[in-house]
């Protein structure tokens, strides 16, 4: 008898690594990354509830000293930036076809 009822994963860091997108980011805003980092840990819950992409910039660079973005530019830098753990997705492919659930947690 199987127990397990659902296997989740974590997002960041696991079925995807950041790295690329954060250099990409503080790059494309002119602030060093380490910077950028600490920055962003301050309002990147707040934007994960819903803060609106541009207030986030706006904190986010108020706090860099740096100009705010004129558009939103999370997903343009993101797209061609993230880099996805295909042996992992194709675990959880695998799992899913011996009818586990599974759960994308972050």
């Amino acid at each position: 008898m199987n127990y397990i009822k659902v296997i989740g994963f974590d997002c960041g860091g696991v079925l995807n690594d950041y790295t690329k997108h954060t250099k990409g980011m503080a790059q494309r805003l002119g602030i060093p990354v380490g910077d950028f980092e600490k920055i962003v840990a301050k309002h990147v819950h707040d934007f994960h509830l819903g803060l609106p992409e541009m207030e986030f910039w706006r904190k986010v660079c108020s706090e860099a000293r740096v100009d705010t973005p004129t558009e939103p530019i999370w997903l343009k830098i993101f797209e061609p930036t993230v880099i996805i753990n295909e042996e992992l997705f194709e675990v959880v492919r695998r799992l899913r076809n011996y009818d586990y659930k599974t759960a994308m947690i972050s």
